[in-house]
């Protein structure tokens, strides 16, 4: 990550417009100063802005441009989450084919980054598989193995 003053402060100025705090929340302010860190090549801000564009805050949903947000930061240097959200893509097919083996190589390499955090990313590739159809009765919920997994339509 590169840390000077040309990528930290409109980093920080997109926290501050995301959390509300010193600021009025507004996330398409947040995401303006979020995608202009992440272009000066703020690894972090280059994640935050593809989970922006995969979930449509402070900017329309687009899950090609989530891809391409999250393989740069897999680029400048944040594995952990860069990796693991781009697997996550790979996982559902958003934004690109389904892929299950691309999914697991990439929440692996999420898994190998020694970071702190890695240990979020260990949940999928502990009880990597397929999604099948999820089944619901009165008494309980499915018990998805990642989160968000979409419904099956059947």
């Amino acid at each position: 990550e590169n840390d000077n003053e040309d990528t930290s402060s409109p980093f920080r100025l997109g926290n501050m417009y995301s959390s509300g705090k010193i600021v009025s929340k507004d996330d398409t302010e947040a995401f303006k100063w979020y995608k202009l860190a992440a272009e000066r090549g703020h690894a972090l801000a280059t994640n935050i802005v593809g989970l922006c564009y995969e979930e449509g805050d402070g900017v329309p949903k687009n899950d090609q441009e989530a891809v391409k947000w999250y393989a740069k930061a897999i680029e400048y240097g944040n594995i952990t989450f860069g990796a693991y959200n781009l697997g996550r893509m790979y996982y559902y097919g958003k934004g690109v084919p389904q892929d299950y083996a691309r999914a697991f190589e990439l929440f692996t390499q999420a898994n190998g980054a020694g970071n702190s955090v890695g240990h979020s990313a260990q949940i999928p590739v502990r009880h990597f598989s397929p999604p099948r159809p999820a089944f619901r009765n009165s008494r309980s919920e499915s018990n998805d193995r990642l989160p968000n997994r979409p419904e099956s339509a059947g």
